[in-house]
């Protein structure tokens, strides 16, 4: 990704928990204030949970509220500095549980909640979601907004339901230039709604894919100068085409956590079952 998606903020507070594998399965379950997920080792080792804070909109980023984040991140020695919120800039690996009424509050926020509501009402066609006919022309919510660069491709969007929540799930790319993306420039995202409405969780993970390129070829100027529409349409397609394990993380397994999750306000109260090693 080409540049930070808007991941910088104050916190209030942070709490670290190391998860342990459940016996004979090598996953790992986490439960806190009522959120409750799952994910296996391939995701992470190891969970930093943070208490966020109000973030106001300024020149470079919307608006943010307060919020848990749950940042997902490897083995760490001994006396290791917990990582920054989020994960790393360029390759984020965050779960952002808010309450729905507080994004509701800001207008821009409420906007991008009201946007969630009406598609999972709806129920659009995924296939008509994809920049594959090129540009974004119907972005998908995001919370919160990504204003510093714009949204070049957006594939494979799905909707995810389960008894404690439902959702949309799709690969993006951001950049702040007329460039496709390559090997490293995409985001798996999810946005969702709880059964009662009453949380939203907002999932954002770096990707890499040998699907693509690590380096732009060469001509790729004239070709963009030419047929912008095409090239972005011949990258969305390339990513659609793909089987979710030609990315990294595999993105069946982020999809089994959003299936795993259990929220405030749902049908389920235990810990969710720790997902198996894959």
């Amino acid at each position: 990704m080409r540049v930070r998606s808007g991941l910088v903020m104050l916190v209030t507070a942070a709490a670290l928990l190391t998860v342990a594998p459940a016996a004979g399965q090598g996953g790992h379950a986490v439960w806190y204030d009522g959120v409750g997920f799952a994910f296996p080792p391939a995701l992470g080792q190891s969970v930093n949970i943070t208490q966020v804070r109000d973030r106001p909109a300024d020149q470079l980023t919307g608006a943010d509220l307060a919020h848990v984040s749950f940042t997902l991140y490897g083995a760490r020695d001994p006396g290791a500095r917990p990582p920054a919120v989020g994960g790393p800039a360029a390759s984020p690996r965050e779960i952002r549980v808010y309450r729905t009424a507080v994004l509701e509050a800001v207008p821009e926020l409420r906007d991008q909640v009201a946007a969630l509501r009406r598609l999972l009402e709806e129920r659009p066609d995924p296939a008509s979601l994809s920049t594959i006919e090129g540009p974004v022309r119907d972005p998908l919510p995001v919370v919160p907004p990504i204003t510093e660069a714009a949204r070049i491709v957006q594939a494979r969007a799905h909707f995810i339901d389960t008894p404690e929540l439902s959702g949309i799930a799709y690969v993006a790319s951001y950049a702040q230039d007329t460039l496709p993306p390559t090997s490293d420039d995409l985001l798996w995202m999810f946005q969702g709604l709880s059964a009662d409405g009453s949380t939203h969780i907002a999932i954002t993970w770096g990707l890499t894919t040998d699907l693509l390129p690590k380096e732009l070829p060469e001509g790729i100027f004239r070709r963009i100068d030419r047929d912008w529409d095409g090239v972005l349409g011949e990258s969305t397609g390339i990513i659609e085409r793909g089987a979710a394990n030609a990315f990294r993380p595999d993105l069946d397994a982020l999809d089994a956590l959003v299936r795993s999750m259990v929220l405030p306000g749902g049908p389920s109260s235990q810990v969710p079952e720790a997902s198996p090693a894959t």
